[in-house]
């Protein structure tokens, strides 16, 4: 299979009182590297870096903030490839980045992932089953079908995308 990860799976990948840990250690169990096929936006490097802010908050010290960073660090570099359709395609991106903002509420990030999600899926192998995983149930999953039918006019084709939380993969 092939999946596109949301940020919020490298953190449970790696910090160990993450809600979402068991499940994201379970993905990578249940599908291992070896045999599928993994890949992020380049902009979750970013989104991550901010997010460290958050974890510092549940009290963590410095040793294992530092171990949670090189994890995700590494976690990243796991991947496929980190995909930035932003800059190879940014007459059809931005105005579908737009229409996804106004269906995730307007949250910037998660619209310029969905919409390389989206790009990305294009170029797949429609037998890989190319899927996006994430933990963000209500602005992402929920609207789903919102997304995918809006990229499809703006696209003017079929996407094969499926948007699914981690619980279900």
């Amino acid at each position: 299979m092939d999946f596109f990860l949301d940020s919020g799976i490298f953190v449970g990948l790696c910090d160990h009182k993450d809600k979402f840990y068991e499940k994201c250690k379970n993905l990578l169990e249940k599908y291992p590297i070896r045999s599928n096929s993994y890949y992020t936006a380049k902009i979750v490097e970013t989104e991550l870096a901010r997010k460290r802010l958050q974890i510092i908050k549940k009290g963590y010290n410095n040793t294992v903030l530092r171990l949670i960073h090189q994890c995700i660090k590494r976690r990243l570099k796991q991947m496929e490839k980190l995909v930035e359709y932003e800059k190879k395609k940014p007459i059809q991106f931005n105005p579908l980045v737009d229409d996804i903002r106004r269906i995730t509420n307007y949250k910037q990030n998660d619209a310029i992932i969905v919409t390389n999600a989206i790009f990305w899926s294009c170029g797949c192998d429609p037998l890989r089953d190319p899927t996006l995983i994430t933990i963000d149930y209500y602005d992402i999953v929920e609207k789903a079908d919102k997304i995918i039918e809006q990229a499809e006019l703006k696209c003017n084709r079929n996407i094969l995308l499926k948007i699914r939380p981690l619980w279900d993969i």
